[in-house]
């Protein structure tokens, strides 16, 4: 109980201090480490993604990934030779040879689809990769701290509450400066260049014909889905910093993590 007094020193009022509640801190504290661990750990996973999509990372696995769809073309080739030679076999009429005969030599002839990579996966715009960069290596930094702030609230002690605090202040602040960016800009660039990547591999395959989308129809129906992705993501990772920042600023919390608490009674005081 807290006291205010006169300049006489009389007793004017007698106001109760708030109930300390160490339990929300220790709670947070045990989330902010769960949480901040695991998206420490999918950080790194991510990084690692990004490095190995970007221009350079793209170089290096572009042999691997050219051989692995050859793979599938020559299995894919030789499934239509198999049934072209099926047709020519049951062809009586010498034209329908021919022409079966040609199909197969034009498809023997056919070379396998060429693959970007980078471009498939859009990330061939530097500006991309430097946005991806930045959005995995701050969320790193931020989660580095979440998981110290826990340990200060497990302690319930003020400086794990006001880490805490500020902490998702900056992941609110972060989410709407990158992900506002990235709806803007980011976006659109990743799924024009998706949409180009993919429309030049699926180009190349003969038995697609004429039925490939155009590119821009394809990175439209990218960037779409890849704004609401965005959308729902930002709203999900908000709610986390929003809980933090509504009950690590209430007065019981704040009484705890300060150790303030009620004072006993006493009359001679009066």
């Amino acid at each position: 109980m807290s006291f205010s007094f006169d300049d006489g020193g009389n007793v004017l009022a007698a106001e109760p201090l708030p109930q300390p509640n160490p339990g929300v801190p220790r709670t947070f504290g045990t989330l902010n480490i769960i949480f901040g661990s695991m998206l420490l750990l999918g950080g790194l996973c991510c990084g690692g993604t990004i490095l190995s999509l970007s221009a350079a990372g793209a170089m290096a696995n572009q042999a691997q990934v050219q051989a692995s769809v050859e793979n599938a073309w020559k299995q894919q080739q030789q499934q239509q030779l198999d049934r072209l030679q099926q047709q020519l076999d049951a062809a009586a009429d010498p034209q329908a040879r021919q022409r079966i005969q040609r199909d197969m030599e034009a498809i023997k002839q056919a070379p396998a689809p060429k693959v970007d990579v980078a471009a498939m996966y859009g990330v061939k715009d530097p500006g991309v990769v430097v946005f991806w960069s930045v959005e995995v290596f701050s969320g790193l930094l931020l989660n580095l701290l979440l998981i110290v702030s826990g340990i200060g609230l497990l302690a319930v002690a003020e400086w794990g509450r006001m880490l805490s605090i500020g902490l998702a202040a900056l992941k609110l602040l972060r989410l709407a400066a990158l992900y506002g960016y990235a709806l803007v800009q980011v976006i659109p660039v990743m799924a024009r260049d998706s949409g180009k990547g993919f429309h030049d591999l699926a180009s190349q395959a003969p038995q697609q014909g004429g039925n490939v989308p155009p590119a821009a129809e394809i990175a439209a129906s990218i960037g779409q889905s890849a704004s609401v992705a965005a959308a729902i993501f930002v709203v999900l990772a908000a709610i986390y910093p929003v809980l933090m920042l509504l009950f690590l600023t209430r007065a019981p919390v704040k009484a705890a993590t300060q150790g303030k608490h009620t004072a006993p009674f006493r009359a001679d005081v009066l």
